[in-house]
């Protein structure tokens, strides 16, 4: 493992665990919940395939900014269980991409894959979304990310005196309900945008 995760430049916690950076100029924000921006110290080189199908060596360019795409799925449904959360690739670009096509701050943004087809046409199932968390300062009514009873949903909310939210579904199918905002409730950031890169 220790010849693997020299040669291909990765730090060795994370490819016998699966946890932590996985490359050696990764770093991880820290505190409880604060999965963000991975920002990178030292470019490390890596080998990826080229348009001609030949082994090149790649290093980033320091001016890229890396956001976290994350193992957890939220469901466009019922729901889903969320047991842990990690980290399984990132998307990077430059910061003035982020803010000119995402008008965010890359280190509030996360990616995380929808599950189900109750926000389609807006959000189709399996399609990777844009969550910025900054917004959960001062929510507005819009598409967000939220958990319930242990179970992530991804839903279109209307917030309303006392404590009170609708949850609404983009698909006509799917009626939308009225819920309480308790202690079980929790914003974890609005969507903003969806890949293939829509704004929404």
């Amino acid at each position: 493992m220790n010849a693997i995760a020299e040669t291909a430049g990765v730090n060795i916690e994370w490819l016998a665990t699966g946890r932590g950076p996985m490359r050696k100029g990764d770093m991880l924000p820290t505190g409880a919940g604060a999965v963000g921006m991975l920002t990178k110290t030292e470019s490390q080189p890596f080998t990826i395939t080229n348009l001609e199908g030949r082994q090149v060596e790649f290093r980033p360019s320091p001016d890229l900014r890396h956001i976290p795409v994350l193992t957890v799925e939220a469901a466009c449904g019922e729901g889903t269980v969320i047991p842990s959360e990690s980290i399984k690739a990132v998307f990077s670009a430059t910061d003035a991409w982020f803010r000119r096509e995402l008008g965010a701050n890359p280190e509030n943004l996360v990616l995380i894959q929808a599950r189900g087809d109750s926000m389609a046409n807006t959000i189709m199932p399996e399609e990777m979304v844009f969550v910025d968390r900054s917004c959960v300062v001062e929510p507005c009514d819009g598409i967000w990310v939220f958990r319930n009873e242990e179970a992530l949903f991804i839903k279109r909310l209307q917030f309303f005196p006392g404590r009170k939210v609708e949850v609404t579904s983009d698909n006509p199918r799917y009626k939308p309900y009225t819920m309480p905002i308790t202690e079980s409730f929790a914003l974890l950031g609005q969507v903003i945008a969806a890949l293939p890169l829509r704004r929404l």
